[in-house]
């Protein structure tokens, strides 16, 4: 079998001297500073290119607090409450996780006596 030489042990070769004296020559034949301007203008594009990348969107920026927004009052719905069967059967593995969560506070200072709700518990009169 033959001698293993760089290129079948996966290495990548060398650039060809041609082609980086070719680079050489026209650069300086075509840009002022020759090779010098060529490295520094490709420099500033890849720090051009780093910023542009990192830097947020400002299309999200400006948006307001998302869902919750942290002290900003809410808008509230009411309805009517009405008694009736939830035929909704769900056999799963997981956890459910809330869209929102509230935290009930009294209009005046001091401390909740009773909270009247039982957190996961049945209705009233069965069912």
């Amino acid at each position: 079998m033959d001698k293993p030489t760089k290129r079948d042990r996966g290495a990548i070769p060398p650039p060809e001297p041609r082609r980086l004296e070719r680079v050489k020559r026209w650069s300086s034949e075509h840009l002022p500073g020759g090779m010098r301007t060529l490295v520094i203008g490709n420099a500033i594009l890849v720090v051009l290119l780093l910023v542009w990348a990192i830097q947020p969107n400002p299309n999200t920026a400006n948006r307001g607090p998302g869902f919750g927004g942290g002290n900003q009052p809410q808008p509230v719905g009411i309805a009517q409450a009405q008694p009736g069967e939830i035929r909704i059967t769900l056999n799963a593995l997981g956890t459910v996780t809330p869209l929102a969560t509230v935290t009930v506070k009294p209009q005046v200072g001091g401390q909740l006596a009773k909270i009247n709700f039982t957190e996961g518990g049945g209705r009233p009169g069965g069912g």
